[in-house]
């Protein structure tokens, strides 16, 4: 349903075969038609011949039953809708006549034979609009149905850190004094570092694209952070198949175990690695320069603020080569009590620019995912999202996005929430695509708040929402289509124009 139809229009949802009390009805002017479709029944699945029925009048009538003509469309009134066609009308309904007490009203039913044909999957909308020869006045009733069901979606989970092969002309490092001198040679090499802990005052610093494997998966132990960051440089540095376990911030570079900064920094890749920050670390990973940027298979654990962050933090900037983020898995991002971050931080991943995002198990942030900056024509995928308040953030500037094969909750307040553009008018969430998903969240599954633009949800089951299925907000010209909301909680709507409830 559209943004300008449910301000003009009313639903109507009962069990086939009732009459509808004019005391639960919504209240409507008395100079419209009122009416009912009975036929089929609310979220009933339809497939073959279908036969539509309902009835119609106008009380106004000094005459007849003061309704003319019922046109049936689906998905969509007059002008927005498709239209499916003329029902036939003044068939025998007395029942409405003795409920109104007026004979007139007798012959007010009407019918439509309707052959859905290839329809989509999830929920779809009939539409009756009841035109009245009284008054001339067209007032429409709608009935929510469900087509096929969505197939199931299949979420890939992701891979854990895995074994690799080490180069045979790499340069052996058996202690941190080791690793420091081979980090100050000024060509690039590759270091391997002997299974043992490694430790320094503050973060190892790899300014000349070193690439440094463990010399087994998880071996070597890092109680100090690197900071891969210089001006210059050939870039394209790498950590493989590290363990990092910090406890102290000071040897942290801006709070990231693993940081990366500058232009020759371009292409730099964490691999097979894992973090533990005990609490007390704000980042696993801090990518600042993101041109090129790879990680991959990665576990992070216990941080404060963010478990991977990528984000040059410049508006509008286009990269020449996305980012690769693939196989992550993050948990237990946040602050202690407190100390809260108000959307600033806490949150399991945080992708600012162009990327692609695929296989992540998020678990226990307040926010799981936030796209923000710059994350322009991203891919976000295979994500398994739960024990957060947000499961997607779709933050300003984020455009021309798709969040596609996700899993969200069921210990999740809001399942995708598009943030508001502060009144500034600036693009909050424009041209993303939200598909072929689950949500299961407790108060709205999407929610697209003021400045959400051009925005499609669609093949998505909503299941447990309190409020809505999908919210939107003063949204413009944004569409849901081929969803089922046969899950939502009693009371809820499928849609809501409404604000998100504070």
């Amino acid at each position: 349903m559209g943004a300008g139809i449910a301000s003009a229009f009313f639903t109507i949802l009962l069990t086939a075969g009732t009459l509808l009390p004019i005391a639960a009805a919504p209240a409507t002017d008395s100079s419209e038609p009122i009416g009912f479709i009975d036929v089929p029944a609310a979220k009933a699945s339809v497939s073959g011949t279908v036969r539509l029925q309902g009835w119609s009048i106008d009380r106004n009538a000094t005459e007849g039953t003061g309704v003319d003509a019922v046109t049936i469309y689906l998905d969509g009134g007059p002008g927005l809708g498709t239209l499916l066609g003329s029902a036939a009308y003044g068939l025998s309904r007395p029942d409405v006549g003795t409920y109104f007490g007026d004979p007139n009203f007798n012959d007010s039913g009407w019918t439509f034979t309707w052959n859905p044909g290839t329809l989509s999957p999830g929920s779809h909308t009939l539409y009756a609009a009841m035109h009245s020869s009284a008054t001339g006045a067209t007032k429409i009733v709608m009935q929510i149905i469900s087509g096929p069901p969505i197939p199931d979606v299949h979420v890939a989970p992701p891979q854990a850190p895995s074994a690799y092969t080490t180069p045979a002309s790499a340069v052996n490092v058996f202690d941190s004094e080791g690793l420091i001198a081979a980090l100050q040679a000024t060509a690039p090499q590759d270091i391997v570092l002997a299974s043992g802990s490694y430790d320094n005052a503050g973060p190892f610093q790899n300014s000349n694209g070193h690439r440094i494997y463990s010399a087994t998966l998880g071996g070597a132990v890092l109680h100090a952070g690197i900071v891969m960051g210089a001006n210059w440089g050939p870039g394209h540095g790498l950590v493989q198949g590290v363990t990092f376990d910090l406890t102290d911030p000071a040897k942290t570079f801006g709070g990231g175990i693993v940081y990366t900064w500058g232009a020759g920094t371009v292409g730099t890749s964490v691999l097979d690695s894992t973090f533990y920050g005990h609490k007390l670390i704000p980042a696993g990973i801090v990518v600042r320069q993101p041109e090129g940027a790879v990680v991959q298979r990665v576990k992070l654990r216990d941080f404060t603020d963010y478990g991977v962050l990528v984000d040059a933090n410049v508006r509008g900037l286009t990269l020449t080569k996305p980012v690769l983020l693939e196989d992550l898995d993050v948990a237990n991002v946040n602050r202690p009590p407190g100390q809260p971050s108000y959307g600033t931080a806490e949150q399991c991943v945080w992708l600012g620019n162009t990327g692609v995002l695929r296989r992540a198990l998020i678990r226990s942030c307040p926010t799981g995912l936030n796209a923000i900056t710059a994350d322009a024509g991203s891919i976000h995928e295979d994500l398994d999202i739960d024990d957060a308040g947000v499961g997607v953030e779709i933050e300003h500037f984020t455009t021309g996005s798709i969040f596609q094969r996700m899993r969200i909750g069921p210990n999740v307040t809001a399942g995708v929430n598009c943030e508001w553009d502060y009144g500034t008018g600036t693009p909050g969430s424009v041209d993303n695509i939200i598909q072929d998903s689950v949500i299961q969240s407790r108060v709205a599954g999407v929610n697209m708040d003021d400045g959400t633009i051009r925005t499609t949800v669609r093949r998505v089951k909503f299941i447990g929402q309190s409020w809505a299925a999908i919210g939107n907000y003063r949204g413009v010209n944004n569409a849901y289509y081929d969803l089922d909301y046969s899950g939502i909680a009693a009371g809820a709507v499928p849609v809501s124009l409404d604000h998100y409830p504070n």
